[in-house]
Formats: structure tokens, C-alpha cells, sequence
């Protein structure tokens, strides 16, 4: 018998990709308000559709892979957590939200060192790890749930 069914597979495949499409979000919303504080200074202009979809490329080809890997040690906790047959309940829920929170911030933890350079630097602050964990352990339960 499959440690895990085709269900969990297929959820533990697509859910860490939230991870680089929630970061591309966050620099995109960021990117906003500092053209919003901008225009008032400046008048500086609004990015157009193809400078704000520019950056999620590289962000999906470094970071999906990364993601991939980070779920590879949520899956252990999935199964430790998890009794095989029974709906998870909500404190099992949980434990998998918080687990993905921790992996997440343990990967910016990891990553940070390696993103500060002297040509340029990739902006992945600690509680961003943290909160695109949750959204990872978010989407895989939501995914499991359908």
C-alpha cells in the first residue's frame, strides 16, 4: 500500500507553488505602495501589465523548486499527523499549519545568506518565510479537502 494516495500526491505537488506566486504578490504589492508614495513625490508611472508579470518568471523558476523541496520535509509531518482513513481534525489541522510555518521560516532562514550580494540583493525577511509556509500548509489542506 502507497504511503500516500493519489489525492495527497497530487496535493503535495501543486500547493508549494503558492509559495513563489504569494512572494511574487507580496514584491507586487509592495512595488504598489512605493509607486503610490512615489507618484505623489515624482510623478513616477504606473508600471505596465508585462513590468509587473516580468518578475514571476524567474520567481516560479527559482522558486518552485525550492518550494518542492521544503514540502518534502512537510510530508513526513503529514504522515506522522495524519491516520490513515480518518478526516483530519481541526488540531491536526493545525499542527500541519504551524509545521508549514516553521519549514517556511527555516527556508528563509537558510536562503537569506545566499540572496545578499554585492550586484544585488533578493528581499525574503524571515516572517515572509513564515507566512508563505502557512499559505503552502493552507493550500494543501484546501487541496485535500476537495
Amino acid at each position: 500500500m502507497p504511503l500516500l494516495t493519489r489525492r495527497e500526491l497530487t496535493a503535495a505537488a501543486v500547493a508549494p507553488l503558492v509559495a513563489p506566486l504569494g512572494y511574487w504578490l507580496a514584491l507586487t504589492v509592495y512595488g504598489f505602495v512605493r509607486w503610490q508614495m512615489e507618484q505623489r513625490k515624482y510623478g513616477v508611472r504606473l508600471p505596465s501589465l508585462g513590468e509587473i508579470l516580468r518578475p514571476l518568471g524567474p520567481i516560479l523558476l527559482v522558486g518552485a523548486p525550492v518550494a518542492w523541496a521544503a514540502a518534502l520535509a512537510g510530508i513526513p509531518v503529514y504522515l506522522v499527523v495524519h491516520n490513515e482513513g480518518v478526516p483530519l481534525g481541526a488540531g491536526q489541522r493545525a499542527v500541519l499549519v504551524v509545521a508549514a510555518a516553521a519549514i517556511g521560516f527555516l527556508v528563509a532562514l537558510l536562503m537569506a545568506p545566499g540572496l545578499r550580494g554585492e550586484l544585488f540583493s533578493i528581499p525574503f525577511p524571515l516572517w515572509l518565510g513564515a507566512l508563505l509556509g502557512v499559505a503552502v500548509g493552507v493550500a494543501f489542506l484546501w487541496l485535500l479537502a476537495r
